[in-house]
C-alpha cells in the first residue's frame, strides 16, 4: 500500500486502473472519493464488551455471504470455539488469523512443527512464553514471534494472556479447531518434535514490543514486524492527518487488518466504516479496500499480507 499526503475532502478523486499481478490496483467501483468524503456519514459501530469467556452470539457474528466478501467484525466477533476461548477472525486459504483469551496460566502447544507453513504470534495483553528451537523466551504486550516452516516451536501462558495466532497459509489449522471443538481427532500440517530438532531457527522472528524494522513518514510509522514469503505483518502508527492509500484490490493475497489502539477508518467493498479497537477487517482478492484515520486521535493496526508477494519491500522503497 502506498501513503499518500493529506489531502482535502473532496480534493479529487483517483483514477481507476486495472488490476495488475502483485500490485495493489485502483477499482473503478470505489474511486469517486470526492463523492464518498463530502457526503460520508460513518456507520456506527457499536462494541460489545470484549469477553472471550462467553460465546458470541449467534446473530452477532459475521461471516461471508460470497465467497469473495470483504470480512468486517467488531470487538468480539468472529467464530467462536471452546466455549470462546479461541475466535477465528479469518479462515481463507492463505490465512488464518485465531483470537485467543487463556484467563490464566496453562499450556498452550507442546513443541512441533509445520512442514508447510508458518505459524506466528502477536501478544495483545498478559505474557506467553514461546519455545523456538531449543530456546524459550518471554513475551510481553506488543511482543512478536514467527515460526518459519520446520522450526520446532511451543508456546504456554505465563498470566492471564490475549494474542493472534497467524497460520500462513492455514494448513487446515481452522478446521482442525472446527474438528476439535466438535469433539473430533482434528488433524492439520503438525509434527510433534523434541525441542532443539528440526532446521535450525536460523529465519525465526523474536520481537520484543516496538521492534522491527521502522520506516517513518510525516504521517505515519510503518514497523515491519517480519517479511517472509509466506507473510508480511506490518505495525502501523498513524498520525490524524494520516489519509492512506487510494482504494485497490489486490489479485493475488490477502490484505487485512487489526485495531491495535484508537479508530481507525476503513473502505472495504463499497462502504466506509470507523471501527475501534479490537475490530477486524480482511479483503480477500479482488474486494476493493483501503485505510485512514481522519478523527484527529492517533492510531494503531496491525496489516497483515498473506502471501506477502513482497509488500514489505515495496514498502520500504517507498518509505
Amino acid at each position: 500500500m502506498r501513503d499518500t499526503r493529506a489531502r482535502r475532502r473532496g480534493q479529487r478523486a483517483p483514477p481507476a486502473t486495472t488490476h495488475r499481478r502483485g500490485k495493489s490496483t485502483t477499482s473503478a467501483h470505489a474511486v469517486r472519493r470526492t463523492e464518498q468524503w463530502r457526503d460520508l456519514r460513518y456507520r456506527e459501530q457499536a462494541a460489545p464488551a470484549f469477553e472471550f469467556c462467553a460465546e458470541t452470539p449467534v446473530e452477532a457474528r459475521l461471516s461471508y455471504s460470497r465467497a469473495v466478501d470483504a470480512v468486517v467484525l467488531k470487538p468480539g466477533e468472529g467464530e467462536s470455539l471452546f466455549d470462546g476461548r479461541i475466535v477465528i477472525k479469518s479462515g481463507f486459504d492463505q490465512l488464518t488469523i485465531t483470537e485467543s483469551l487463556f484467563p490464566d496460566a496453562r499450556d498452550g502447544a507442546e513443541p512441533h512443527y509445520h512442514r508447510q507453513h508458518a505459524d506466528s504470534f502477536y501478544v495483545l495483553e498478559g505474557g506467553l512464553a514461546v519455545l523456538v528451537h531449543d530456546e524459550e523466551k518471554p513475551l510481553g504486550p506488543g511482543a512478536f514471534v514467527c515460526a518459519p516452516p520446520e522450526v520446532v516451536h511451543g508456546f504456554r501462558s505465563t498470566s492471564r494472556a490475549r494474542f493472534l495466532n497467524f497460520h500462513t497459509p492455514d494448513g487446515r489449522f481452522a478446521d482442525n479447531l472446527r474438528e476439535r471443538n466438535r469433539g473430533e481427532p482434528g488433524g492439520f500440517d503438525s509434527i510433534d518434535a523434541p525441542p532443539g530438532s528440526g532446521k535450525p531457527p536460523t529465519d525465526a522472528v523474536f520481537l520484543p514490543p516496538g521492534d522491527g524494522e521502522r520506516l517513518v513518514t510525516n504521517s505515519r510509522v510503518a514497523t515491519i514486524k517480519v517479511g517472509r514469503e509466506e507473510l508480511a505483518v506490518i505495525e502501523f502508527e498513524l498520525e490524524p492527518v494520516f489519509e492512506g492509500p487510494e482504494p485497490h484490490a489486490h489479485d493475488d493475497h490477502v490484505d487485512s487488518f487489526y485495531v491495535l489502539d484508537g479508530e481507525v477508518d476503513f473502505l472495504a467493498g463499497d462502504e466506509w466504516m470507523r471501527l475501534p479497537t479490537g475490530s477486524f477487517v480482511a479483503a480477500p482478492i479482488g474486494v476493493t479496500h483501503t485505510f485512514g484515520n481522519h478523527d484527529g486521535q492517533r492510531a494503531r493496526l496491525l496489516n497483515i499480507h498473506a502471501p506477502s508477494t513482497g509488500f514489505h519491500e515495496r514498502l520500504q522503497r517507498e518509505s
